[in-house]
């Protein structure tokens, strides 16, 4: 998960002077759906 969002922050820090509000909201999903994937299991135990 480091790896994944260190990727995006990257993305972004590079992009952030010619990003259009597009990229970003891609990055954004893009983002969502790793921590959706990386933290499924822990949310079930602390909702649950």
């Amino acid at each position: 998960m480091e790896l994944n969002i260190r990727w995006l922050e990257q993305n972004i820090k590079n992009n952030c002077c010619t990003t259009d509000v597009y990229t970003i909201f891609n990055l954004y999903m893009d983002l969502i759906q790793i921590c959706k994937q990386e933290s499924t299991g822990e949310n079930i135990e602390k909702t649950g």
